[in-house]
């Protein structure tokens, strides 16, 4: 709570400004000052900020504070307010986090990374259909588009293989109701599966006419974001087609399997509802990203190396 009192003497005026603390002492007492108003401005922005944020400590470090008082002139004591209080807001408040977060957000940083600016569903070049992004060379990306003739940037045959995944396939219903389908799954994706995506998800973008769904997934720990995109595409049937995927990570040079645990997932999901076809990402059809997130040289956790025949499904639990 904060009291003011303003006194008025015939040369001069005087402010008087009383904090009540959280155990009901006062205190703070402004000075006055000749031909001016003495208002301690910066104090009061503070605390009446910090009462709002309710950051733990605040409260005793403007107690210290406020017995500096600072004389201002009326005209920058009021941009001082508006200003400092900006600040402060800015500086207090709690970093965002997804609604189904597997466990609440402390007040830690975070490194979500920047977007990409080549996200969505454009062509890639004059002519082309809408498509997805490829990948580079990093170990940390799968896409539909890989491979494609579309792509501005290629590279050689074996680095674009390697982070390839083929089209998820549906064969009921129309592409309207794969687009459906597909947003009932991914909404009912669990945050925390197989020890991944603890920091949950949000869909960014649902768009019917392109039949374009964005998504971005985001770990417990650092708040490190995925992008994951998906483009569904009708063939000439009318009742089948394909979904085109793209799940990449925005930093590093490895995933430790998140973005192949993730995909996995999502095709689980899928396989169950009529009509649907999509391959699992198996240690098998993906060597090298599975030998460079299994290496333990620059990190504690990984995937685990297992039989030919098994999906990455079945990868230890990571850090992320």
């Amino acid at each position: 709570a904060i009291s003011v009192e303003v006194a008025r003497w015939p040369t001069r005026r005087a402010m008087k400004v009383r904090h009540s603390a959280p155990d009901g002492r006062n205190f703070t007492r402004c000075r006055h000052r000749r031909a001016g108003v003495c208002v301690c401005t910066w104090s009061i922005g503070m605390m009446m900020i910090g009462a709002a944020v309710n950051v733990q400590g605040l409260s005793a470090f403007l107690q210290r504070e406020t017995h500096a008082s600072v004389g201002l002139p009326r005209r920058a004591a009021a941009l001082g307010v508006v200003f400092g209080t900006g600040i402060v807001t800015s500086a207090g408040a709690p970093a965002h986090a997804f609604k189904n977060r597997v466990v609440p957000l402390k007040n830690e940083a975070k490194s979500p990374g920047k977007k990409p600016d080549y996200l969505g569903a454009i062509p890639r070049k004059e002519g082309a259909l809408p498509d997805l992004a490829g990948c580079g060379e990093t170990f940390n990306c799968f896409s539909s588009a890989a491979t494609s003739d579309s792509n501005p940037v290629r590279y050689t045959p074996l680095t674009e293989k390697a982070h390839y995944v083929e089209p998820w396939r549906f064969s009921k219903g129309g592409a309207t109701k794969a687009f459906e389908d597909l947003q009932e799954v991914v909404r009912a994706y669990q945050p925390g599966q197989r020890g991944i995506d603890g920091g949950g998800f949000d869909i960014q973008e649902a768009n019917p006419e392109l039949r374009y769904l964005y998504v971005q997934f985001e770990s417990v720990k650092k708040g490190y974001k995925d992008d994951v995109e998906f483009l569904v595409r009708a063939d000439a049937s009318g009742e089948g087609g394909e979904v085109r995927v793209r799940s990449a990570s925005r930093q590093g040079r490895k995933d430790l399997g998140v973005n192949a645990k993730r995909l996995n997932n999502i095709v689980e999901a899928l396989s169950k509802l009529d009509g649907w076809s999509a391959p699992l990402l198996t240690n098998q059809r993906f060597p090298d990203y599975i030998r460079t997130n299994s290496d333990q040289s620059s990190t504690g956790s990984g995937p685990e190396l297992m039989a030919k025949d098994k999906s990455l499904v079945s990868m230890l639990k990571d850090s992320r």
